[in-house]
């Protein structure tokens, strides 16, 4: 029995999009189960998300009833073997339920967002300095992190001093096969969650010593309005796009 647990589905991010490829390639030889905060499933990978039942606890607007879903989380874990937690706090919903009732737990690190420049969490140090300081406490009692790079389990080592595995995401090389097409001279391609940590603003000084170059942006974000005031002419957002659209690019 494995439950993962992350903390919203209703966005098209990295982190959901590997949880639910991973879901899917277990589904048929494991129980497994999502736990999660919020799932909006017309934002979140909708190829993806479509066909499986979500467990939703609920979030809260203010602190208390936050720490309450928390815990109404944890409690998810009572009857499982393996907790795949993810983005923080499910990692620390993950350490309580293993406090309560004993099963293994697995946090995948996409990155110690909490340590990062510029993460939407800066505005206020002191709440961020606190998160911090629990996280790394909770992140000792873990029996195995996962980093998905290099620059990961570096950081982890540099910010809470723990050690990790290293696996990389996968690619499905039946779906994202090479195709013999024309190809654009000069032309790069990118695809994200458009949001201040991304550090698309890199990408836009490229584009702007590159002027020569188209530069395509895929994806959708809170940071996209900025960016496109910011933009020069040899750059083109296309927005949220299918997972069909993605392979054609």
């Amino acid at each position: 029995k494995i439950i993962m647990m992350h903390p919203q589905f209703d966005v098209s991010g990295g982190a959901e999009r590997k949880l639910l490829l991973i879901y899917h390639a277990l589904k048929k030889e494991y129980d497994i189960k999502i736990i999660t905060f919020i799932v909006d499933k017309k934002k979140c990978f909708p190829e993806l998300a479509k066909n499986i039942k979500f467990i939703e606890v609920g979030y809260g607007k203010n602190i208390f009833s936050k720490i309450l879903s928390l815990f109404r989380m944890a409690k998810m874990g009572k009857e499982t073997d393996i907790i795949h937690a993810s983005n923080f706090p499910s990692n620390i919903a993950a350490v309580i339920s293993k406090k309560r009732y004993g099963p293994k737990v697995m946090w995948f690190c996409n990155e110690p967002m909490l340590h990062l420049e510029g993460t939407k969490r800066r505005e206020n140090k002191y709440r961020l300095k606190l998160m911090q300081i629990i996280e790394k406490i909770f992140s000792k009692r873990i029996d195995l992190i996962i980093a998905n790079s290099e620059f990961t389990k570096n950081m982890i080592k540099k910010t809470m001093s723990l050690d990790s595995e290293l696996i990389y995401s996968g690619v499905d090389t039946d779906y994202y096969k090479r195709k013999d097409i024309e190809k654009k001279d000069n032309s790069v391609f990118f695809i994200s969650r458009i949001e201040k940590e991304k550090n698309v603003d890199f990408l836009l000084e490229l584009a702007q010593e590159m002027n020569e170059a188209e530069f395509i942006i895929g994806g959708d974000g809170t940071y996209m309005a900025e960016l496109k005031k910011k933009a020069p002419k040899n750059v083109k957002f296309l927005g949220r796009i299918s997972e069909e659209e993605k392979r054609g690019w």
